[in-house]
């Protein structure tokens, strides 16, 4: 019995998953996984632009929150007001606030 590693991935949703599994030769192996989804609110004082995964989202305040899969993600946000900017790379997961 032999080891593989399965990735399922989609960068433009920001979602990637990795398995470890067993293929028994001559078998068939079915792998389900279902991507869940969150939110994100994000509140910067005075104002800044804010960049998810690279793509731009606009300037704040936001009326409502984002929705994003689990899985990892950037978020970058460039305050117009005092030209600094500040990343954070997170895994988001089920239910969790960041």
């Amino acid at each position: 019995m032999r080891q593989n590693v399965v990735e399922l991935s989609n960068p433009t949703l920001g979602i990637r998953h990795r398995q470890r599994i067993r293929v028994l030769s001559g078998k068939k192996q079915v792998i389900r996984k279902s991507f869940r989804k969150g939110f994100l609110q994000v509140n910067v004082k005075p104002y800044g632009e804010v960049f998810i995964n690279g793509k731009s989202k606009g300037i704040t305040p936001f009326k409502k929150p984002f929705e994003l899969y689990e899985g990892t993600h950037t978020l970058r946000v460039f305050s117009t007001v005092t030209g600094r900017e500040n990343y954070k790379i997170t895994n988001a997961r089920f239910h969790q606030d960041l």
